[in-house]
């Protein structure tokens, strides 16, 4: 049995569709906090790939201390912000933020969110 899910996000706003065998819907969600939690991606994504995508005025970069700093990002009426932690070489060894949301129970809750990076390598 293999269950596969995918996330869109199209125009500020961010879809959750799953689907058993790759062929029977058991799960979906829209809405804001599913435009959030795009958002929140698309933030992890550059900064641990392209951080040059995050240099437009709609992101804030604000220093923490030598080891971190807050990005946020704010777009079509979504703001999401994130720590970034890099180590004495300026390398991301984590991403932490609680802006994403996840089902409980009682609903979708806000959840915290971290990415750590075990190293890096340089390609040839």
């Amino acid at each position: 049995m293999s269950f596969r899910d995918r996330v869109l996000a199209v125009g500020g706003r961010g879809q959750l569709r799953g689907k058993l065998l790759n062929l029977m819907p058991v799960m979906s969600g829209s809405g804001p906090e599913y435009d959030v939690g795009q958002l929140v991606t698309y933030v992890n994504n550059a900064s641990m790939v392209a951080p040059s995508m995050l240099l437009t005025s709609g992101v804030t970069w604000t220093g923490v201390d030598d080891n971190s700093f807050d990005l946020t990002l704010v777009d079509r009426g979504n703001t999401v912000t994130a720590r970034v932690f890099v180590d004495d070489d300026g390398h991301l060894v984590d991403f932490s933020t609680t802006d994403p949301y996840f089902t409980s129970p009682k609903g979708l809750q806000r959840a915290r969110w971290t990415t750590p990076a075990d190293g890096w390598t340089r390609s040839p």
